[in-house]
């Protein structure tokens, strides 16, 4: 069995993130809103999955240790970006089902309109996978035993697209 890095695996899932939200937005900007609605549902499965193994990795990280977090690296920060990023994306889906529903004519001004609320998700998205994998993971690594490390890592590897 070969050993999965957790660092790597984090930052792997985290590409892809940025592979599907690319896909979208390329689809929304040429107004193919069902190809754009398609791939922002897939990128809002995509990031779910992962979120989930996550938060449970940070909840068993809690059971291993009661050292603080390193600067940036708090649990409780990690967790509302989380959310945050739930939120963003469900304005962005919104306003992607908008310009849909905007009649032919009309639809670039509505997607230009939109654009800021899709960019907004992209870049709490980026500046939360840097955090990840500079501060959270490393610690992560730091302090809990290989073994689960590498099951965590097998578990993310699996919601990677």
């Amino acid at each position: 069995m070969q050993v999965l890095d957790i660092v790597a695996v984090n930052s792997a899932a985290h590409a892809g993130f940025v592979a599907t939200f690319e896909a979208a937005l390329v689809a929304f900007t040429a107004l193919d809103c069902e190809a754009a609605r398609l791939a922002w549902h897939a990128l809002a499965e995509q990031v779910s999955a992962h979120q989930a193994v996550e938060e449970e990795l940070l909840a068993v990280l809690a059971t291993y240790t009661d050292a603080p977090a390193p600067r940036g690296g708090a649990t409780a920060l990690v967790l509302a970006e989380h959310r945050r990023l739930d939120q963003l994306h469900a304005i962005a889906a919104q306003q992607i089902a908008v310009v849909q529903a905007t009649p032919v004519a009309a639809r670039r001004l509505a997607m230009v309109r939109a654009l800021e609320d899709v960019l907004r998700f992209q870049r709490l998205l980026e500046h939360h996978g840097l955090r990840e994998a500079e501060i959270v993971y490393p610690h992560v690594v730091e302090l809990l035993p290989a073994e689960v490390c590498t099951t965590f890592a097998e578990r993310l590897a699996g919601n990677r697209p």
